[in-house]
């Protein structure tokens, strides 16, 4: 009942056979018992820590793989970086990353027994609609960085190379 309940378009790109992936016992049933890493710069570990991490790794200053193993590894970085993910995972781990991974990154994650899969979100009209329920009823928190009128998109382009933590969103 539980794993219904949680079960998720991101839970499906960890599992790749779905609900009977003899790995969906990762799926933590009971979130709060997660322990949670983050890689963020020193300036943003306040931030990272109020969405929820139990650790934080200033990316600039130390290396994330001196601190796994891990079970799970989510990497938005792509290229060497899933290759690192990958070194840092515990025996039969995974890597979900958003971007398409390397020959080289597949290969190594096959021979050592490990998952590495692209999640790949498609947006579609009931997922949307599903995820405006989640926010309506207090279920999914959207983190807005700024708000910029549609006029002003270059001034919300500009404002994504600071890298805020949350969204930019543009309003008619």
């Amino acid at each position: 009942e539980k794993l219904e309940e949680l079960w998720s378009v991101v839970a499906s790109a960890w599992f790749e056979e779905g609900r009977r992936d003899d790995d969906v016992r990762l799926v933590r049933l009971q979130p709060a018992s997660a322990e949670v890493w983050a890689t963020a710069s020193a300036g943003k570990h306040a931030a990272v820590r109020a969405l929820g991490a139990d650790h934080l790794i200033d990316y600039r200053t130390e290396d994330f793989t001196d601190h796994g193993p891990f079970d799970l590894i989510l990497d938005h970085a792509g290229g060497a970086h899933v290759l690192r993910s990958l070194d840092a995972l515990r025996p039969g781990g995974h890597v979900t990353t958003l971007l398409e991974p390397a020959p080289e990154a597949v290969a190594r994650a096959e021979a050592a027994g490990k998952s590495l899969v692209r999640m790949i979100v498609t947006p579609d009209r009931a997922g949307l609609v599903s995820l405006g329920e989640l926010a309506a009823e207090g279920k999914l928190d959207v983190l807005v960085a700024q708000r910029f009128a549609l006029a002003d998109a270059a001034k919300a382009h500009h404002a994504l190379e600071s890298r805020p933590i949350g969204k930019i969103v543009l309003t008619p």
